[in-house]
């Protein structure tokens, strides 16, 4: 039975953040991956640029805390890599790393910022869907990956946990073309979980001191959980996030297709909690992203389901939307629609609809919340 902790974080101060780092690698034997001199990435989510508050991103708080407790053990070089929604260049990566906080962590001694922009590739040995990916070469040749996720909601996915993270390790418009390219919901998941094999972290620890509910993973709203999360094993830790927003696995479609690769267990009851955190699994209910399935399609009788599906696909499936006032015309939207259906006419985003896949990568990249998802008002009563 795979373990994972959960520790109380009441805030992001050191001595707090320091305590539950400890109690993470104490409680799972995390000391044990950590080979003197080892070179070590640290992978957090830096989606965008934005204010650590909006709680889009890892908190550069914790990765230094984790930086540190890698150090006392010995760990040689350490180097933070991410790439970002958009372009993938060192004026990219230098305004995210800036606007972030997580400049200050090359204060500690043998840690840098990837700059690196170069890509290698990487065999997934048991893939469903990919044998091998193109990642960041800084990842491609650590002797360790650590994955620091932020625990929020997911337009596409239901949540961004552990899996969804790495997502990150595929340099900058590469990502949108795997939107394209796996345009079914299913396949996009398997995609992921391919990537998961590929990277295979040595642990994830998650940042939920605060998370994001409704339409993460950047257009939500931040929400106080209070809670630190870790494991070495990303599929039963993303298991555990699914109960920890008080959703179902039916509403988290990248968990779903990690339990039916037989990867993540299929109940909480399979997932070894420890921490002093564990009683708080199960408390919370997230605000669900608007594209959350309804599930109409599995409990419809069987003569409505088709004619449903073709309803649903035509008319009632949600979609990305401009709000007119607040589109400040940054084309950050065009630059990474996969489809490239979205166009900036007269300092305005506009979408059309005809060649749109529905990815909603245009709702996750607007640095201004202009873009939003438009459902059919039926679905809102």
């Amino acid at each position: 039975m795979s373990k994972v902790s959960v520790i109380k974080t009441s805030d992001y101060s050191s001595d707090t953040l320091k305590k539950a780092v400890e109690n993470h690698f104490e409680l799972l034997g995390l000391d044990k991956f950590i080979v003197p001199g080892a070179k070590i990435v640290i992978k957090p989510n830096l989606l965008l640029k934005s204010n650590p508050e909006d709680a889009i991103i890892t908190r550069a708080e914790l990765v230094r805390e984790v930086i540190l407790k890698l150090k006392s053990l010995g760990a040689g070089e350490i180097v933070i890599a991410e790439s970002p929604g958009g372009l993938y260049n060192k004026t990219r990566l230098s305004s995210v790393y800036s606007a972030s906080g997580y400049d200050s962590l090359t204060d500690i001694e043998g840690v840098s910022l990837n700059f690196d922009i170069s890509s290698a590739v990487k065999a997934v040995p048991d893939g469903k869907l990919m044998h091998e990916f193109e990642i960041l070469s800084p990842i491609a040749s650590a002797d360790l990956v650590i994955n620091i996720c932020k625990l929020k909601t997911h337009s596409l996915t239901g949540l961004s946990g552990s899996v969804k993270n790495l997502f990150g390790t595929i340099p900058g418009l590469a990502k949108p073309e795997f939107h394209f390219r796996f345009q079914n919901q299913d396949d996009f998941c398997n995609m992921l979980v391919d990537l998961a094999r590929c990277v295979k972290p040595a642990f994830t620890f998650v940042d939920a001191v605060y998370s994001m509910e409704g339409e993460g993973p950047s257009g939500g709203t931040p929400i106080y959980t209070g809670l630190t999360l870790a494991s070495a094993d990303i599929y039963a830790l993303d298991r555990t996030l699914v109960d920890l927003a008080g959703f179902t696995v039916e509403e988290t479609p990248i968990v779903k297709c990690e339990i039916e690769r037989g990867l993540a267990p299929q109940a909480l009851s399979d997932v070894e909690l420890v921490g002093d955190g564990s009683e708080m699994i199960g408390k919370y209910s997230f605000k669900k992203p608007e594209t959350c399935d309804i599930g109409f399609d599995s409990k419809a009788p069987k003569i409505f389901r088709k004619p449903w599906r073709y309803l649903k696909t035509k008319l009632f499936t949600p979609k990305p939307a401009v709000e007119r006032k607040i589109c400040i015309g940054c084309g950050r939207c065009a630059e990474t629609c996969p489809a490239k259906t979205i166009k900036i006419v007269d300092k305005q985003a506009n979408i059309s609809y005809d060649s749109c896949i529905k990815c909603f990568c245009c709702q996750e990249m607007c640095p201004v919340r202009a873009i939003y998802v438009k459902r059919f008002s039926i679905f809102k009563l």
